[in-house]
């Protein structure tokens, strides 16, 4: 497990972009079709994978790829991370929640979402 990165994308996803794309958090797409708006995945890879992140769309295994080279979490962590199964609505997550879940998953290894 990669503590520093996570905890970067914690940071950065709490914090909001200031690039010049100005890129938002919504845990309901990875990458929306302006790229200004990206989940955990989305943000990992724009984080770590900048060239990968310009070119545009990537598929799901490129994404569970990068999580797991960046981020040192093997596939099932990535599938709880990325595509949680929580009571929560996509859209309801915040960044706030996101980087929670991040900052306990570098502390415990467990990727543990909030129920309601």
């Amino acid at each position: 497990m990669n503590t520093e990165n996570i905890l970067k994308l914690a940071d950065a996803i709490e914090a909001g972009d200031s690039s010049p794309q100005g890129l938002g958090f919504d845990m309901s797409t990875f990458r929306d079709n302006c790229g200004t708006t990206a989940c955990i995945a989305g943000w990992n890879m724009f984080l770590f994978e900048p060239k990968t992140w310009a070119k545009g769309h990537s598929s799901n295994s490129e994404y569970n790829k990068a999580g797991q080279e960046h981020l040192g979490i093997d596939l099932a962590q990535c599938d709880e991370l990325f595509l949680p199964l929580t009571e929560l609505k996509y859209e309801d997550i915040t960044p706030a929640d996101a980087a929670t879940v991040l900052r306990n998953l570098a502390q415990t290894g467990r990727v543990e979402w909030p129920q309601d």
